[in-house]
């Protein structure tokens, strides 16, 4: 008896492992890596940020159809629906376009004491 509830741990894991998918990726603006930017699947806790080189990975993703949201302050925002099936990895290549942000006029003043 504990034989076969051990075999069927063991295929209910393999099952589980077999269904997830890794999303992979790079970032770029202009030609460069784009550090620190925010990559996410909207709707799931599921996420990560650039790193040096503008690369980012989401590991075990489950298999289905998900929104992906990468935004970096200063830069226009990526989505993009993706389906995840099967049992491979996805490469995903972004290419950011800045957005200037319009500040208001700052005036500073002071006071001199002796």
């Amino acid at each position: 008896m504990r034989l076969i509830t051990l075999i069927i741990v063991i295929q209910l894991i393999t099952a589980c492992f077999s269904m997830a998918n890794d999303i992979r990726g790079t970032v770029l603006t202009d030609g460069q890596p784009l550090m620190l930017a925010s990559v996410g699947l909207e709707g799931t806790s599921l996420g990560t940020t650039t790193d040096e080189s503008g690369r980012f990975e989401l590991l075990n993703v489950p298999k289905g159809e998900y929104r992906i949201v990468i935004t970096h302050v200063g830069y226009f925002s990526y989505e993009e629906n993706i389906k995840v099936a099967g049992n491979k990895y996805f490469d995903l290549n972004v290419n950011m376009k800045s957005q200037l942000i319009q500040l208001e006029e700052l005036v500073f003043t002071g006071t001199r004491t002796e």
